[in-house]
């Protein structure tokens, strides 16, 4: 029950997934670190200090006193600190504690009450379902057009042709 031989093979166990794509145990850029260059990981990420250059990685924490001067991708990005340049990721969570200033390029965003954002911000479809991307612009126009619509007083009979001419231009 308490042989080195299993404890052993546990910590091979153990330490085989964080070396792939989304281990346990980030890469950390600590507080007194300052790179000049790019860094690229398809692993966890974790920067506390100071960056000058683009970030890619699979999920990227930014500490509350990090600073990056670049464009930050990943799929799952969490910043705290400080991003100068765009963010492009699946899923973005700008803590209140965060200053961003450059666009963020997302599929699920979050922006927590006190967070400083300079930028715009775009959705992105996931690549699953195409379909998908073109559903909220669509929603969208029907919406406008619905609330032009019951301001002239008759949205039904008209609404409907002119939700599919005007979407059409924008899916394609």
């Amino acid at each position: 029950m308490f042989s080195r031989d299993k404890s052993d093979a546990r910590l091979g166990g153990s330490a085989a997934p964080a070396a792939g794509k989304g281990g346990s145990i980030p890469s950390i850029i600590s507080s007194d670190l300052r790179v000049v260059g790019d860094l690229r990981s398809d692993g966890d990420l974790q920067i506390d200090g100071v960056i000058e250059g683009d970030v890619q990685s699979h999920s990227l924490t930014v500490g509350i006193n990090a600073k990056i001067k670049g464009s930050v991708s990943a799929d799952d990005a969490r910043i705290c600190g400080t991003v100068e340049g765009e963010v492009k990721a699946k899923s973005v969570i700008v803590a209140e504690t965060a200053r961003v200033i450059g666009d963020v390029v997302h599929e699920k965003l979050s922006v927590e009450t006190g967070a400083y954002l300079e930028g715009n911000c775009r959705h992105i479809s996931s690549s699953r379902g195409n379909g998908n991307g073109a559903g909220p612009q669509v929603s969208l126009l029907k919406s406008e057009e619905d609330g032009a619509k019951d301001d002239a007083g008759k949205p039904s009979p008209k609404s409907n042709g002119k939700e599919g001419e005007g979407a059409a231009p924008l899916a394609g």
